[in-house]
């Protein structure tokens, strides 16, 4: 039985899409079978998918688009995949609330901006309602699109801080403001698969934290330990 995890919120803007694809990349990298749904009317994932048929020999990953309900959807799926990630969109709607309800995990994605963490009462309500059927639900948060100067240390420290008064749990991992998630996102690729000419050691690096923590539990800090 696959591990199913929606990445949402309800602001737009926030690296949603970008997340939910660069976390799919990185799994199916490491051998997992992955599904990766959208849930986003915008269809950010969609028109990924149109441009990674572009390129051949790009890890496997299956898409999805709900035909009818998210919930019908992901349940028929479930038993064929390893991990199944949803990108759900930037409000509370249907979709965002079915996978909510069937979710196992719910990473939520924001920038440290004083506009994100204002929506976050918003958050509260609309995850409170899918925990009423999904008591067992994780959450997490993601600090986003950060900037990488000094000075912005504090802003980071008191986002996490805001989402922890929320019992919205922030990861340690934090991923900067970088053009190669653009620009992989426009390609069609995760940032694990640009080209040697366009790598950005760094941002790879931030993926595969994300991952190490989120899903199995090892943060950046644990890594080089001895036990």
């Amino acid at each position: 039985m696959s591990e199913v995890i929606v990445v949402g919120s309800v602001k737009g803007g926030t690296g949603k899409s970008c997340t939910a694809q660069n976390m799919a990349v990185c799994l199916a990298m490491r051998g997992h079978n992955v599904a990766l749904v959208d849930l986003d009317p915008q269809k950010t994932t969609e028109e990924w998918f149109v441009e990674r048929r572009a390129h051949l020999n790009l890890v496997k990953i299956s898409g999805y688009i709900p035909t009818g309900s998210a919930e019908d959807l992901i349940k028929s799926i479930r038993p064929l995949y390893d991990f199944i990630i949803c990108d759900a969109g930037g409000y509370d709607g249907a979709y965002q609330r079915e996978a909510i309800i069937n979710a196992d995990r719910f990473l939520l994605v924001l920038r440290p901006k004083r506009r994100d963490l204002k929506a976050l009462p918003m958050i509260d309500e609309v995850l409170g309602r899918g925990m009423q059927y999904n008591p067992d639900l994780k959450i997490n948060t993601l600090i986003n699109q950060c900037n990488p100067l000094p000075t912005q240390v504090k802003r980071i420290l008191d986002a996490k801080y805001v989402c922890e008064s929320y019992d919205f749990s922030p990861l340690q991992t934090v991923v900067m403001h970088r053009n190669v998630f653009d620009d992989s996102e426009e390609n069609g690729r995760g940032v694990l698969e640009m080209p040697d000419d366009c790598r950005d050691l760094k941002a790879e690096a931030e993926v595969n934290d994300l991952v190490d923590e989120l899903i199995f539990g090892i943060r950046p800090s644990d890594k080089g330990k001895v036990a």
